[in-house]
């Protein structure tokens, strides 16, 4: 049961439950709970709905159902400040008689909803915290059949209201619901004053006390159970009233998954039906799916089609371990039953298509096998990505006489013998066998010579798009960056102008005149690897078609160069060999089971490139090992590139020189990749030394180690791809300090000293001082009664010691960020002013029983729409403590390196109170509302950046919310003399590169402004 909020939701769980004409309805505030929490038990036991509504306005959806339900009474559960006195009035217009239960606290109002639902000596009362809401949701169904009240107390002690309650009340038994973090002994030792018996349910945490509760409440076979969120509370509060008319218990699920106390529960239940309080927000439809199996019903396996034309079909057919066999014709998406458990494999026909804008063969993914259990829904995909050209003809074994001279260096042409009956411009393909060990890829360019039964042709590549109009695939290249008898060119190959193999010749050794009587030598060696993973994706639309290019890189350079004379010598980037080393030939699966093969050519070849200065002699040699990887995306938005800062190691030997000189110089790598014969993706990587020195500065010399990497696309393998060949030769650069020593140099040379650790922008690591965060100081004036983080990370937060959360409204908190001119953001903060686009919430999860042992975890999942921006808040917080600290973790999901600006910012209520003065501190990147107490003493409610880079602001609300709005900086300053209704809040401004992540942190904590 959901709509499309939770005020929606709420009318679709009244409208599926109660007729109209109801005895009663009672209204509640859908932003906060107990209220409406301790109404559950007697809507439930009277048979009545309980409707969301806010502290100013009845939503649309509710008014639509209170005029359908046409209820004799309607009774407000809460106060003013809850429901105000125009929502009380309006309310007249769908009922004559109008009522409000409510008190001065939460506490209060509880005792008044019991007092005037409930007569004396009552068979069971429930107790529960009034801080924190999932325990008493789940205690709300059997309260509701049991016709016992829900009265709240806090942790450590029971309220007056309450107490006087119970003297009236006479229970006959108290449940207290949930374990010693919720009510502790001490106040289950005073209930005893009330009732001779007082028991408790309780479990390991929310979920665990849920089924517990249940489990003390229900028998087996129920008719029904209910299934809420149990981190969020709406959508459970209007479902409780229902639950308690029928007999059903609430458990408490996660957004993605059922706890395991839940799924032992439902499987001792067995309940006929299962009613979901949402919409997938708050339990998705993989769980809605897992739910099935508590049911009593046979397995079902659900097969789904995708990537075909709506009206094409296809026969799938599914074969049992005894070798039944039972074919279904599908169309999009089907369910089949009747089927026993057992495995199976299930396997999906090809399907031709002709009269669409992509006819062809379309062959989906591999068969696939699924057991199926005794209970619940087995789902198996079927994807048609691949779609094979009408005109491309795929060749019988039978038709192959010879293919075994297909593929000769690109440019050259091959041969291929077929049976005839095969035509010039025939594009024809086959999977390896015996007569083709690499199967066909080939395009028939003319005869050659021919039989009575066979045709010998001379044959060429064609695009992969010729042969597979729509299609994807991905493989894996590793080239070994070595000059050895593996990697030697064949006889005829380089010369020993470009270097003989073995110890006689040093390919990688140069000789320069520079000049009159200068010269530079270079001796170098070289070793490593390069691996590359190529993907693509074809004939999708043009936004998702691309060419992709991920490489690994390992390089490792020995160089030693020597310069003599007064003069500069410059060599210029320059092969090393004359023909580039040929590597092993590489096969691109494509098609059904990779049954195709694209050819794909590699080669290797080596530069040398460098430039040194000297005026009498210089001498230097070392050695630098380099790993890093360079990742491209060539699509219609152009080249995307990325990388990873390279890892270095190094070792040398000091320079030999007898005056001021310098000397750079880089031994490189290239592997190229030639799809189907044509050019495709290549990389470079290049490494070497940097000395410069100057017998007057400090360091007098200095041997640096130089790095850079680069990655570039050219698509002309595909016909149809529109896109064009992009190049960023030098992705990365980096340098790093090797070794130097100390000058000016006034002595003899002094022992050098080793360097640091590079970064990918040449900087070096170097220390961070850190934030503090403030002396733990003395006692808070505030304790943590609960936090509550919203599935679109909306906050609250309540306190022991105030009546109200400490937020405006107390949902006036949030987090959002800033991509491009968007800002995402919670729906529907309280006088924010602010829009956002909303976020997409992924999953919620619950953890801790909110001891120091075992604190409480709300870790929330959201995406920022369509952006690959990906939001993982952690916020972390201990029952009666004054800090609740949280780690947002924003991953780069895209394929290019994105900006952003994230906030988190809330509207002070705290003490109860909307205005007070503020505090500001711009190096600890905190920021304060500050409230003096009844007593004199004045607390702070604070907002502190603990990752560095942040800029903070405190002022009034809407100067805060429109700071935000404006998506820049924050301002770094505060009104803090001013008594005025204000808030906090604390930003950072971060770029982020595909595929990475970065987390910021941040704490809300309530102190004392000296601490």
């Amino acid at each position: 049961m959901a709509g499309s909020d939770r005020y929606a939701t709420s009318a679709a769980i009244s409208k599926a439950n109660y007729a109209p004409n109801v005895d009663v309805a009672y209204i509640a505030n859908g932003g906060n709970f107990p209220d409406a929490l301790s109404g559950a038990a007697p809507a439930g036991a009277n048979k009545g709905p309980i409707l969301l509504a806010t502290t100013t306005g009845i939503p649309a959806a509710i008014a639509t159902e209170l005029a359908r339900l046409k209820p004799k009474k309607i009774v407000i559960l809460g106060g003013t400040g809850a429901i105000n006195s125009s929502v009380a009035t309006a309310l007249k217009k769908y009922s004559p008689n109008v009522a409000r239960r409510s008190g001065a606290d939460r506490y209060a109002t509880s005792a008044a909803i019991s007092k005037a639902s409930y007569g004396t000596n009552v068979d069971v009362a429930y107790i529960a915290d009034g801080g924190n809401f999932p325990d008493a949701l789940s205690g709300a169904a059997p309260a509701g059949a049991n016709k016992g009240p829900i009265l709240l107390s806090t942790s450590t002690r029971i309220p007056a209201a309450i107490g006087t309650e119970l003297s009236r009340l006479k229970p006959k038994k108290i449940v207290i619901l949930g374990g010693t973090g919720a009510i502790n002994s001490s106040v289950a030792t005073a209930l005893k004053t009330y009732s001779p018996s007082v028991t408790r349910k309780s479990g390991a945490d929310r979920y665990a006390t849920s089924a517990a509760i249940s489990k003390a409440s229900y028998a087996a076979n129920v008719d029904v159970a209910y299934i809420a969120n149990g981190s969020n509370f709406p959508d459970a509060l209007s479902g409780a009233a229902p639950a308690g008319a029928n007999k059903g218990p609430i458990l408490l699920a996660t957004t993605t998954g059922i706890p395991a106390a839940i799924a032992a529960e439902l499987t001792r239940l067995k309940p006929k039906k299962i009613v979901i309080l949402g919409g997938t927000g708050a339990i998705n439809n993989s769980v809605a799916s897992a739910l099935r199996k508590y049911l009593d019903q046979g397995p079902l396996l659900r097969i789904k089609l995708s990537e075909l034309p709506a009206t094409s079909k296809s026969v799938v057919t599914i074969k049992g371990t005894d070798g039944r066999t039972q074919s279904v014709t599908v169309a999009g998406e089907g369910v089949v039953s009747g089927l026993s458990t057992g495995t199976y494999t299930v396997t999906a026909s090809n399907v031709k298509v002709t009269g669409t804008n992509l006819p062809g063969t379309y062959f989906p993914s591999g068969s696939k096998t699924v057991t199926l259990s005794a209970t619940g829904e087995t789902s198996v995909s079927f994807s048609f990505a691949t779609v094979m050209n009408p005109q491309t003809i795929t060749a019988p074994t039978a038709d192959i006489v010879n293919g075994k001279s297909l593929y000769a260096t690109p440019g050259t042409a091959g041969t291929v013998t077929l049976r005839n009956g095969y035509h010039t411009g025939d594009i024809v393909v086959a999977p390896r066998s015996a007569a083709a060990p690499q199967g066909l890829w080939i395009k028939l360019v003319s005869a050659r010579s021919a039989t009575s039964t066979s045709t010998t042709w001379t044959t060429a590549f064609p695009k992969v798009d010729e042969v597979f109009a729509r299609g994807e695939f991905s493989t894996t290249l590793q080239s070994p960056v070595v000059l050895d008898a593996s990697t030697a060119p064949a006889s005829g190959g380089a010369t020993a102008e470009s270097g003989r193999m073995g110890d006689i010749f040093n390919p990688f050794s140069k000789e320069l005149s520079c000049g009159a009587s200068a010269s530079m030598n270079f001796d170098a060696k070289v070793g490593g690897d390069v691996t590359t993973e190529v993907s693509a994706k074809w004939g999708f639309s043009r936004a998702d078609n691309y060419i992709k290019a991920a490489a690994g890189v390992e390089v490792e350079s020995s160089t030693s160069a020597s310069v003599s004379g007064d003069a500069e010598c410059i060599l210029e980037k320059t092969d090393v060999l004359r023909n580039a080393v040929k590597l092993p030939t590489l096969f691109i699966p494509v098609g059904p089971l990779g049954i195709f093969q694209v050819p794909v050519f590699n080669s290797l070849q080596f530069t040398l490139e460098g430039t040194a200065k000297s005026h009498a002699s210089l001498a230097t040699s070392a050695s630098a090992k380099v790993e890093s990887s360079v990742e491209a995306t060539l699509s219609s938005s152009g080249l995307a590139t990325s990388f990873n800062p390279p890892a270095e190691t190094s070792t040398f030997e000091p320079p030999n020189l007898t005056v001021n000189g310098e000397a750079s110089f880089y031994l490189g790598a290239r592997v190229d990749m030639q799809i189907a014969g044509v050019a495709g993706p290549f990389v470079t990587a290049a490494v070497g030394p940097e000395l410069k020195a100057d017998i007057s500065a400090d360091p007098w010399w200095s041997l640096d180690g130089k790095f850079k990497a680069g990655i570039g696309i050219d698509p002309g393998a595909f016909e149809n791809l529109g896109l064009s060949k992009k190049e960023k030769d030098d992705l990365i650069t980096s340098t790093w300090n090797i070794a130097h020593a100390p000058g000016p140099l006034t002595s003899p040379s002094p022992t050098p000293t080793p360097g640091g650790t590079g970064g990918g922008d040449g900087s070096g690591t170097g220390g961070d001082s850190g934030i503090g965060d403030g002396s733990p100081g003395v006692a808070a004036l505030r304790s943590v009664a609960t936090y509550n983080v919203e599935s679109d990370l909306k906050c609250s937060l309540w306190t022991h010691e105030d009546s109200h959360g400490e937020f405006y409204s107390d949902r006036a908190c949030g987090t959002l960020v800033s991509i491009g001119d968007t800002l995402y953001g919670p729906e529907g903060m309280p006088a924010s002013g602010i829009d956002p686009a909303s976020y997409t919430p992924v999953s919620q999860s619950v953890t801790g029983d909110g001891t120091a042992a075992h604190p409480i975890k709300v870790e929330t999942v959201v995406d920022a729409g369509t952006t690959g921006i990906r939001l993982t808040q952690t916020d972390t917080w201990v029952k009666a403590s004054n800090v609740i600290s949280t780690r947002i973790s924003v991953q780069n999901r895209g394929t290019a390196s994105t900006s952003l600006r994230l906030y988190r910012g809330f509207d002070c209520y705290l003490g109860d109170s909307d205005t007070g003065t503020g505090e500001l501190n711009v190096p600890g990147q905190l920021a304060g509302c500050l409230r003096t107490t009844a007593n004199a003493e004045v607390v702070t409610l604070r907002l502190q950046g603990l990752t560095a880079g942040a800029t903070v602001t405190e002022g009034r609300y809407s100067n805060m919310w429109s700071q935000i709005g404006a998506q820049g900086d924050l301002n770094n300053a505060c009104q803090c003399f001013e008594d005025i209704d204000n808030g906090v809040a604390v930003g950072w401004n971060k770029s982020i590169p595909a595929g990475q992540s970065l987390n910021l942190l941040s704490e809300i904590s309530l102190r004392r402004p000296s601490e």
